[in-house]
């Protein structure tokens, strides 16, 4: 019997400050590194820098993984280049509920309000999220509980390679 390969969504900002596109490149290239599937928005900004740092990686690890999409709209012509899978939901904002629920874990880069949500619906889900670099929602709600629904709490963590650390310690509990 084979290991199932474990999902881990990066979720962020269409728009990302140079920071944070580099922080999102790096983490995504730790992804491919450590034989996880990438599971996100599949556009612009945090997204497009993840996928391109993972499929860098992918080229030179010879890795099995792949990185997944689901779009907000009808169709794929908004989608980064550096998808694998480009899922159109035709559901708008509502496919972040589809994107935490296919992902093990959740790593949160910046972001608005919709990354607020992504963040809101995984910790009603169970799964573990951390919070990466120095973003409004890391300041605001990292070490922290989201609400009493669990003991557990949101995860500060500084880049990508505590990241891979984190994620490693998730399922060796």
């Amino acid at each position: 019997m084979t290991t199932r390969r474990r999902n881990v969504a990066v979720i962020g900002g269409y728009r990302a400050s140079a920071y944070e596109a580099d922080l999102a490149y790096h983490l995504g290239k730790l992804l491919a590194r450590d034989g996880y599937n990438l599971i996100q928005g599949g556009r612009q900004g945090v997204m497009l820098h993840a996928a391109r740092g993972f499929q860098e990686q992918r080229e030179i690890s010879q890795s099995r993984c792949v990185v997944v999409g689901l779009l907000p709209g009808h169709d794929a012509s908004d989608a980064t280049a550096y998808l694998d899978v480009a899922l159109p939901t035709g559901m708008g904002y509502l496919r972040n509920g589809l994107i935490t629920c296919a992902s093990d874990a959740v790593l949160a880069i910046g972001g608005m309000a919709g990354t607020l949500s992504e963040i809101s619906l995984a910790w009603q889900m169970g799964k573990p999220i951390a919070l990466l670099g120095s973003s409004r929602w890391s300041e605001l709600l990292g070490d922290r509980p989201l609400d009493a629904r669990r003991a557990d709490r949101l995860i500060r963590l500084n880049g990508a390679e505590d990241a891979g650390v984190w994620l490693a310690s998730q399922w060796t509990k």
